[in-house]
């Protein structure tokens, strides 16, 4: 296992095991050279990967923390589209790509395939009526979901899609939940300015036999967006 790998497997279990807390700093990076005896380029790709998955934040000048607004949940699984439909919203999505690429090693271990294997790769604006209210980017194991590339996903739900043409149904996720700053172009097109604060979600969805079939990371417009969990036992 590439070191990297190893110090991001004991941050993670460091954490769920209640030694480092939530809010609170992790080691520095010096202090985890020492720890791995490995350059402090190999402990930032590390903590950059957990940064990026929402595990820890960085503040400037004082180090990584644990992030504090962080849950995972079981939760009863309901589609973008079938949500709004329920909310009286007509759902629409506009497509901003949709590929075949090459998994990286992060997307390979969530869907639980190898690293290089081919995924679709589907990037959407979700609307509500018109109104954006998030930005999804998903990743679907494409060895279960031969010629998907075929279907128009602005106008599909992607979930109805593989339910009814692949016998694929996501029975269950696990998402995990925390805030993020967005710029650019993505605060632009969810809060027609500069800059915001938006919900970040990562969601890996499963089938009846727990199999992975779903990576989704998504960002919404918290001022216009919530999302309701329920925990089952």
């Amino acid at each position: 296992m590439p070191i990297y790998k190893k110090i991001i497997d004991y941050i993670e279990k460091c954490i769920k095991n209640g030694v480092y807390i939530r809010g609170g700093a992790i080691p520095s990076e010096q202090e985890l050279c020492e720890m791995f005896q490995c350059s402090r380029m190999t402990v930032r790709k590390a903590l950059d990967e957990l940064v990026s998955t929402g595990i820890l934040f960085k503040a400037q000048g004082k180090g990584a923390f644990v992030s504090t607004i962080e849950y995972d949940r079981l939760y009863s699984l309901k589609g973008f589209t079938q949500i709004m439909k329920e909310q009286g919203y007509e759902a629409s999505s506009e497509v901003l790509s949709f590929e075949q690429v090459p998994a990286s090693d992060e997307i390979a271990r969530k869907l639980r395939i190898i690293e290089g294997d081919m995924v679709y790769s589907l990037a959407r604006i979700r609307k509500a009526s018109g109104v954006a209210l998030s930005i999804e980017q998903v990743y679907l194991p494409a060895i279960e979901l031969p010629d998907l590339e075929k279907y128009e996903f602005s106008t599909c739900s992607l979930y109805e899609t593989m339910e009814r043409e692949y016998g694929l149904r996501i029975e269950r996720a696990v998402q995990t939940i925390n805030t993020v700053e967005v710029t650019g172009e993505q605060a632009q097109i969810l809060f027609q300015k500069d800059q915001g604060v938006a919900l970040r979600s990562f969601s890996i969805g499963y089938d009846k036999n727990s199999k992975p079939i779903e990576y989704e990371i998504a960002l919404y417009n918290g001022y216009k967006y919530s999302i309701d969990v329920i925990i089952n036992n």
